[in-house]
């Protein structure tokens, strides 16, 4: 079961952030995780995939999934927010509107992010 896909997870909450590592972690991915600040300066990284939080309900951190876009152009991006309405489809208007390839809504289930991570970087061409 190796993905060996590489996943940035940028989350500002510490046990968010470390929970969602861990799991794509446990999952087969490498993940390097970082918060909000620290990733307007990433520069020498690679990124199959990128999650973001998005937790602001004002706000869609549009200048940060900009900057996030310019930096990795190739990768996929990922939002998650507690401000997403659970009924909020993965793929949709949402997601367009974002410049987002996926959104997601917390609370967060873990095996829908991997599956999500998984189709879309391709991961699971990977696996046996």
């Amino acid at each position: 079961m190796t993905r060996r896909r590489d996943i940035l997870v940028v989350e500002d909450d510490a046990s968010m952030r470390e929970l969602i590592s861990s799991s794509l972690a446990d999952a087969g991915f490498r993940v390097n995780a970082t918060t909000v600040k620290t990733a307007c300066h990433l520069t020498a990284m690679k990124a199959d995939a990128i999650v973001v939080a998005i937790n602001s309900p004002k706000s869609t951190r549009v200048d940060l999934i900009e900057m996030l876009r310019k930096q990795f152009p190739s990768s996929t991006l990922v939002a998650i927010s507690g401000y997403f309405p659970a009924s909020t489809p993965a793929r949709g208007a949402l997601a367009a509107e974002l410049g987002v390839d996926r959104t997601l809504p917390k609370p967060l289930r873990m095996d829908r992010l991997i599956d999500v991570v998984t189709e879309l970087t391709g991961a699971a061409q990977d696996c046996p």
